[in-house]
């Protein structure tokens, strides 16, 4: 039996076990920066196959980094343990019907993406055990990508450094693999005025409303002037006060910015910033300074690792689904983006659009290391992510299917990585190559607390 059979014989024999792992993670859904829980769960299981263990990392008490092995290569698997507020949903129902009203929940599932990178951790632990490869596993447990950017505190703190190749995926309504993603700088504006009645005297009055809404005014006529590729969007976080005959004295608005590099987001959220001070000067009112609620980077593709994972598609073939299983599919395609499709589940391999349309912490870790992720297939063809539907199949025997081909996938990544330097090498000149000797900055400012806005 090849070394890879025999990574490939651990993930099939212990399908139980981490299915298990799987339920017991999606049972307990945890919001950015909160997963005690989740914490725990995954922290007990690694102690208990045998990994050394450091928390807190970074000053986050939901993280940690379980190791095994000594010298290099050192190999980093990365998941994100966090759920989303607002997703909650019971297990395999086939309409929105919340556990609890209002409470978080797998709608990323994130749970599944750690099941998949804590088993492949798991599998190569017992191939440098058993002698048949050389170097150190990490498997990095990482709180709060749902906007806290628990990754990016452990990039700045150097939590990354000593790796040599990052390895992740993401469980998706489809395969693909390769694709960057858009810097983004999710920022606070408050304006404070003064309050007046707004029939007796409202000259008396400066309105904080006033300039929060002549701010979004002023962003939109900013976008005409802005590369296509940027994205600004905005939510009113304040209630804007609680009765119409007052002048408000308060309001507050949450912006998320994003750009394809780190430089020209700079650019455009010094822009909305000025556009912020000057609603202030047009209504009377103080512009409070912008805090910085969450920063990503761009992410750096490494065409060395992107061509290495998009082979093991064909390595790894596409699970067979039974009839229950194609039965169990097709509530959720129908409940999809894509109803009409004539597969319940999509088989096809697809590479990322080269335009980005989201962002993620896990782009900053993409500046320390070379990295390599994957999307492996877990849902109805067209299931919308962020969606109850997604969070509803979290624990189908057709996702934990998906789980086992993507863990598969990384160990089989991980294998050639240990054992072929001039593979690994490649991948590190394409890694320089990509930084262009920049350094890795973030627009979050080093003291800042994790969490402290959320």
């Amino acid at each position: 039996m090849t070394s890879k059979e025999k990574l490939f014989k651990y993930i099939d024999e212990n399908e139980k076990k981490y299915g298990e792992l799987n339920g017991a993670l999606f049972d307990s859904p945890e919001p950015c920066f909160m997963e005690f829980k989740t914490f725990e769960i995954q922290k007990s299981f690694m102690e208990n196959e045998g990994f050394s263990i450091t928390t807190p990392v970074a000053g986050l008490d939901t993280a940690f980094i379980a190791e095994y092995g000594e010298g290099g290569p050192v190999i980093a698997i990365v998941d994100s343990m966090d759920a989303l507020p607002g997703a909650s949903q019971e297990a395999d129902a086939f309409e929105p019907r919340p556990v609890i009203e209002g409470g978080s929940g797998h709608g990323c599932g994130h749970h599944l993406l750690c099941t998949g990178c804590i088993e492949t951790a798991c599998a190569l632990k017992e191939l440098i055990a058993a002698g048949d490869i050389k170097g150190t596993v990490r498997l990095y447990a990482c709180p709060a990508e749902e906007g806290g950017g628990g990754k990016v505190f452990m990039t700045m703190h150097g939590a990354f450094d000593g790796v040599d190749a990052v390895l992740t995926w993401h469980p998706m309504p489809e395969n693909n693999h390769g694709g960057g993603s858009l810097a983004c700088v999710t920022v606070k504006y408050a304006f404070t005025g003064t309050a007046a009645h707004a029939a007796a005297a409202p000259w008396e009055g400066r309105s904080a409303l006033d300039a929060a809404e002549l701010m979004n005014v002023g962003v939109q006529f900013l976008r005409e002037h802005i590369l296509p590729t940027c994205r600004i969007h905005y939510a009113v976080t304040g209630n804007g006060g609680d009765a119409p005959n007052v002048v408000q004295p308060s309001a507050e608005l949450l912006y998320s910015i994003r750009a394809e590099s780190s430089e020209v987001l700079k650019d455009v959220f010094a822009c909305v910033t000025k556009i912020a001070e000057g609603a202030a000067l047009m209504t009377g009112t103080v512009a409070e300074k912008p805090i910085i609620v969450s920063a990503y980077t761009e992410k750096l593709v490494n065409p060395v690792l992107d061509e290495l994972l998009a082979k093991k598609f064909d390595e790894i073939p596409a699970p067979e689904y039974t009839d229950d299983e194609l039965e169990y599919l097709s509530h959720y395609r129908k409940a999809g983006a894509m109803p009409d499709s004539k597969v319940e589940i999509d088989t096809d391999v697809h590479p990322m659009s080269p335009v980005p349309g989201a962002s993620t912490d896990m782009s900053d870790v993409s500046w320390t290391a070379p990295t390599g992720n994957i999307g492996v297939a877990c849902f109805a063809v067209g299931t919308r992510p962020h969606n109850w539907a997604m969070t509803a199949q979290g624990k189908s025997s057709a996702a934990l299917k998906g789980v086992w081909r993507a863990a598969k996938m990384m160990c089989s990544a991980a294998y050639d990585l240990y054992t072929d330097s001039e593979l690994l090498g490649r991948a590190k000149a394409a890694h320089e190559r990509q930084r262009g000797g920049r350094e890795y900055t973030t627009l979050i400012p080093r003291d800042t607390r994790p969490g402290m806005y959320d």
